[in-house]
This record gives structure tokens, C-alpha cells and sequence, in this order.
């Protein structure tokens, strides 16, 4: 399971994909399809497995 946490200001939500050992994160406008989305965007990623934790910064 993943958790994402993006500020609010960015105007962005993530889709999300994925399997067990590999997953793709792509930023989506909230504004319309065509929205800006920055080239760099900080973001706080958390990893959830079977009794393991993991929190990153990117």
C-alpha cells in the first residue's frame, strides 16, 4: 500500500499503478486536462508491506 502526501497549493492529484514490486506515480492537473503540471514537485511517499514501514522524501 501506498500514501502520498502532496500539498494542496500544487492543485495536483496523483494516479496511481502498480504491482507487488514496481508501481508508477503520474501528477494529474486538478484545474482541467490540459493543466500545468511543475517538472519538479516535492511530495512525501509511504511505503506499507506486511509488518515493514518505510517513509521517503522525494
Amino acid at each position: 500500500m501506498l500514501r502520498l502526501h502532496i500539498p494542496v497549493e500544487n492543485q495536483l492529484y496523483p494516479q496511481v499503478s502498480g504491482h507487488n514490486t514496481r508501481y508508477t506515480i503520474r501528477f494529474l492537473s486538478l484545474e482541467n486536462e490540459n493543466g500545468a503540471v511543475p517538472n519538479r514537485l516535492l511530495f512525501e511517499l509511504a511505503c506499507f508491506r506486511s509488518n515493514h514501514y518505510e517513509r521517503r522524501y522525494c
